[in-house]
């Protein structure tokens, strides 16, 4: 009934009010069969109303108190499992210039928080957690509508301060995912060290709860990176410095799990040459041998299928002014990706372009002009494998890319 009922808003307004009392008279029913779904079709019921609301405009008003009935009645049932989220969107969202609906639902949002607020004096952190997960959904409905000046940031983050203590005994692992991607979300955005450090927390936990978390703890220096970044944006580079020790401590403990997923093992690479080339800190930075070892094995994990080992190649060779080089571990990639990493050569120029690379610029321009010369028709049909690749002398390569090129002007040419 609830799916005819949002195609009738759609396709067949004449017919809403009708079916309207349908949809409420079979719910109804099902409440009586089935007294556990309460909590459900009393949200349901809630929406159907809301939904009406925008089409049934003459009776809009009362829709909209059916509406923030049937969710108040949710709430009382259960209020840490109640849609909360759809009872802000109807104290908040605009409704029209009606001043007496207006004040009503002002009234309504006052009752609202003070309900709250005695809630949280009976639920403790259960309930902030709650409140403030459902204030993070009614944001991101409202910022789907695109309004502006409707989401009451103040009193959202408020909550989300006090769910900071939210430390669940019992929870699912799609729950505990949940968590995690709320508070992280907060930390990252606000730049909020308090946020981010919850986050770990319950990363944690999903480390003692399995034993393949190779991912998790890539997610989990990620964070320890950005709380290093916050404090550096600060001043504070002694915290920086310790958030990025405590990320190493994190890969040295579970290496192990980590080398052997290519996925995160990439990461590891990325956040090596993260520490040696643009971390400005006092840590204990990886030395080059070692970066290229794991940036060696990353290549041979991916077989050639990604471009970023030899982008990290070449950087290693660039710290020992060895520009030949650099550009001998480009023309790799290129051979094996051709045009399908355009981007990646347009960042390289970006960066590129006021350094004392010279060769390394001009062979990236070159390169570039290459690519303009032939998109038109480009289509990506490698002729050397990764395997052949690695067999082949410095002089080889470069000779094969010079006549690849030719062949696909010449391909090009002949599909004009």
């Amino acid at each position: 009934m609830h799916i005819l009922l949002e195609q009738a808003c759609k396709e067949d307004p004449e017919k809403v009010p009708y079916i309207l009392e349908e949809t409420i008279d079979a719910f109804n029913n099902y409440l009586l069969s089935d007294p556990k779904e309460a909590l459900e079709i009393h949200r349901l019921l809630s929406t159907a109303h809301q939904m009406v609301m925008e089409v049934d405009r003459r009776h809009a008003f009362l829709h909209w108190v059916n509406a923030l009935d049937e969710i108040r009645k949710a709430i009382t049932l259960s209020p840490e499992k109640a849609s909360w989220s759809t009872l802000l969107q109807l104290i908040y969202m605009p409704l029209n210039d009606d001043v007496e609906w207006q004040h009503m639902q002002l009234k309504a949002r006052e009752s609202c928080e003070l309900e709250m607020m005695v809630l949280e004096g009976k639920y403790g952190s259960s309930i902030s957690y709650t409140l403030a997960l459902a204030y993070q959904q009614f944001k991101e409905y409202v910022e789907w509508k695109k309004l502006k000046n409707v989401f009451p940031e103040d009193l959202a983050l408020s909550w989300a301060e006090k769910a900071l203590s939210y430390n669940p005994q019992e929870i699912t692992r799609m729950d505990l995912h949940e968590c995690i991607e709320f508070f992280h979300r907060i930390g990252s955005s606000r730049m909020r060290v308090d946020f981010l450090l919850k986050t770990i927390s319950l990363y944690e936990r999903l480390l003692k709860a399995s034993s393949d978390f190779a991912l998790e703890v890539s997610q989990i220096v990620g964070i320890w990176k950005e709380i290093a970044e916050i404090n550096l944006r600060n001043q504070e580079k002694v915290k920086a410095d310790k958030a990025l020790a405590e990320a190493q401590a994190i890969y040295r403990k579970h290496f192990d799990q980590v080398k052997s997923n290519p996925s995160t093992y990439l990461r590891y690479a990325e956040f090596l040459e993260y520490c040696s080339f643009t971390y400005d800190g006092t840590i204990n930075k990886p030395s080059l041998s070692e970066l290229k070892d794991v940036t060696d094995e990353v290549e041979i994990q991916s077989k050639g299928f990604l471009s970023y080992p030899y982008v990290l190649l070449m950087r290693i060779a660039l710290f020992q002014n060895d520009e030949k080089q650099a550009i001998l571990e480009l023309t790799k990639s290129l051979i094996l990706h051709e045009c399908c990493i355009s981007s990646t050569i347009d960042n390289l120029l970006e960066e590129f372009k006021n350094s004392n690379y010279k060769e390394v610029y001009t062979f990236l321009n070159e390169t570039k002009l290459f690519m303009e010369e032939v998109s038109k028709n480009y289509y990506y049909d490698p002729a050397l494998s990764w395997k052949q690749l690695r067999t082949m002398s410095a002089e080889e390569l470069k000779v094969y890319w010079e006549n690849r090129k030719d062949e696909i002007r010449n391909r090009i040419s002949f599909l004009d």
